[in-house]
């Protein structure tokens, strides 16, 4: 007998599960995939995760090659890069790889009790008859026969193509169309730094892993990124990257709902709260917060409730970072805006260039 089902074991989904797991509710974790497998992304982790983890009595320095760094180097155009570190108190960002992270993560929820089974696709919910409420998914593995898998809850942590989530959740802070390039590309110039590159139509980041700037992820022209980079060899390097694929944001008006009754929304499945900032901090906190209003919902039977409950600390916890994202998205399409935030950063690279790291990455 299960109480939750949890699609997808990114760092969503096992952030939710383990949190479950740590709670005594039975859990099941579905993964279509059957090993760890790397994103597209920059490499870094914002301090935000450390006291996530620290909240399941997990620390980051326990996970497989992650490290602190000292800081961001941040370039824009028309300015030499910038320099920001974290102020007396303030965390800096961690540099990981993405693989690595997400099997010690899910290695903790499965330790904590949850159960979890790969290779399975998840195909639709499965409904109610008579209330409409989702108790549970329809999954099938390759070939085989569909199989009904009933719960009270279903949290969908599958991503931002989330077949469960679809045509419920808009996605994104604006609508733009985006070239994904990533890889491992070269050795690092700068060993104690993340980069962060925000341009015309592109936004790209790195850090260094191993003393190999890893995971470098252009969105939009990698032309614009070699025009903006000290070193363009960099984003050269990244067109061989191991990963080149499209993705299209479609703009939300606001945060969407957090799910409906009987199915809550956690990471990329809930519409990215910032896809062009950090995603694995944002990813993890929204399992958090998904795994909390389903055990509420398991001790009080209200599914409707738990919706509720989940979208006011969705509002709470990512309204100004999803705000943040829409400031950028606006500059990213009004270069002359850009170019003026480029002379800031020349002048008082302090005050220009704080509030998109502060907003975007703590």
């Amino acid at each position: 007998m299960l109480d939750v089902i949890v699609v997808g074991a990114g760092p969503a989904g096992a952030m939710a599960a383990l949190t479950l797991a740590r709670a005594g509710v039975r859990v099941l974790v579905v993964e279509r995939a059957t090993r760890p497998r790397d994103a597209a992304w920059g490499g870094v982790l914002s301090p935000r995760v450390a006291p996530l983890l620290a909240a399941v009595d997990l620390s980051w320095r326990d996970a497989p090659g992650v490290r602190a760094l000292r800081g961001w180097r941040v370039h824009v155009p028309g300015a030499p890069p910038a320099i920001v570190v974290p102020r007396a108190g303030e965390a800096g960002p961690l540099a990981v790889h993405r693989g690595a992270f997400d099997a010690w993560l899910l290695a903790a929820a499965v330790r904590a009790g949850a159960r979890l089974e790969e290779g399975w696709h998840v195909r639709a919910p499965l409904v109610h008859d008579e209330s409409g409420a989702i108790r549970g998914v329809v999954m099938r593995r390759r070939s085989a026969p569909r199989v009904r898998m009933p719960a009270p809850l279903v949290i969908a942590a599958d991503g931002r193509s989330s077949r469960l989530a679809r045509g419920v959740v808009p996605h994104g802070a604006c609508s733009e169309r985006w070239r994904i390039v990533h890889g491992a590309v070269g050795d690092a110039g700068v060993p104690d730094l993340a980069d962060v590159v925000e341009g015309p139509r592109m936004h790209g980041g790195a850090s260094p892993v191993d003393g190999r700037v890893m995971g470098w992820t252009a969105y939009g022209s990698a032309k614009n990124a070699s025009a903006i980079v000290d070193d363009g060899e960099r984003v050269r390097d990244a067109r061989q990257g191991v990963t080149v694929q499209w993705m299209r944001v479609r703009k939300a008006r606001g945060l969407p709902p957090a799910g409906v009754p009987g199915l809550l929304f956690a990471g990329d499945a809930a519409g990215p709260v910032d896809p062009l900032g950090d995603g694995i901090g944002a990813a993890m906190l929204g399992g958090q917060l998904a795994a909390e209003a389903a055990i509420a919902a398991l001790e009080s039977s209200d599914l409707v409730v738990a919706v509720r409950r989940l979208t006011a600390s969705r509002a709470a916890r990512f309204e100004a970072m999803w705000r943040a994202a829409r400031r950028r998205c606006w500059l990213r399409a009004h270069p002359r805006v850009l170019a003026l935030v480029g002379r800031g950063q020349r002048f008082a690279p302090g005050l220009a260039i704080r509030w998109r790291i502060h907003e975007t990455f703590t």
